[in-house]
């Protein structure tokens, strides 16, 4: 399959409250601000453990591509591909098995190249913005509704000296670029529940204008326990000759056997 301009979009990994409070907009605004920061240390601590809790895993990743033009014309899907995703050790690796319910021949994904392609969903991101080794700047966003539930909002943004996202066109031109976004919580426990990321500042040789991201989590059992995952994600990206947008979804978890075997590109 070949497309007139692929675009990879890769994250690289590198080295009490009172909740009644949250109830009205008027018990919001007397939120402390040694309140705030206790719930924004909540969320970074459940950041800073959350790949060490995932056992090796197995899903089935749903990814839907299509394209517009630069002004508000209708999407055009261009491919459904199911790809399973192994997360092991703390990273991820796709195999694309059907394009548009067609098996893939071959070894997976190998040959299969994408107008936009995307890595990280599973805690790189969040370990990148708030774990401990995390250069991100973090504010406090005030609380939000997500899912008929009150929620945290943190907000982050990365510069470019400290990025761990790196862009790629062509698979020739590449940059790492600045990015920024807001993490949504369970105010009392810190757990995540939704992460958006927008990037700025892209080298204009990279022919990019803007890209959005948004993941959202919610529970699956994986061997009688259950974890946080993503359940879907969403990316669109506007590039000089017009839009780019993947929706994902990922289902199907289980977990990934010990005499099971994995091998990683360097």
């Amino acid at each position: 399959m070949k497309y007139l301009l692929p675009v990879a979009l890769t994250l690289v990994l590198t080295q009490n409250c009172p909740l009644a409070a949250l109830a009205t907009g008027q018990q919001e605004r007397q939120l402390g601000p040694d309140q705030a920061s206790e719930i924004v240390g909540r969320v970074r601590t459940y950041a800073a453990d959350y790949i060490d809790r995932l056992p090796n895993f197995l899903c089935t990743q749903t990814t839907t591509h299509s394209v517009a033009g630069r002004k508000g014309e209708r999407w055009h899907r261009k491919d459904t591909q199911t790809a399973q995703l192994v997360f092991a050790g703390g990273r991820e690796k796709r195999t694309v098995q059907a394009v548009n319910g067609k098996p893939v021949a071959g070894p997976g994904s190998r040959g299969i190249r994408n107008q936009l392609t995307t890595e990280g969903e599973f805690g790189i991101l969040l370990a990148n913005i708030l774990g401990p080794n995390s250069w991100a700047e973090i504010t406090w966003g005030g609380f939000e509704t997500l899912r008929g539930h009150d929620v945290a909002v943190v907000r982050y943004s990365v510069d470019q000296e400290h990025s761990t996202l790196r862009l790629s066109r062509d698979y020739r031109t590449a940059a790492f670029v600045p990015y920024s976004g807001e993490v949504f919580a369970n105010p009392a426990t810190g757990v995540v529940l939704r992460i958006t990321k927008q990037i700025s500042e892209v080298p204009p040789e990279l022919e990019t204008e803007s890209s959005r991201t948004v993941i959202d989590y919610d529970k699956f059992p994986i061997g009688g326990t259950e974890y946080l995952l993503p359940s879907t994600a969403s990316v669109e990206m506007t590039i000089r000759s017009g839009r780019l947008r993947n929706e994902m979804s990922f289902d199907g978890y289980r977990k990934f056997e010990a005499n099971s075997t994995i091998t990683f590109q360097p």
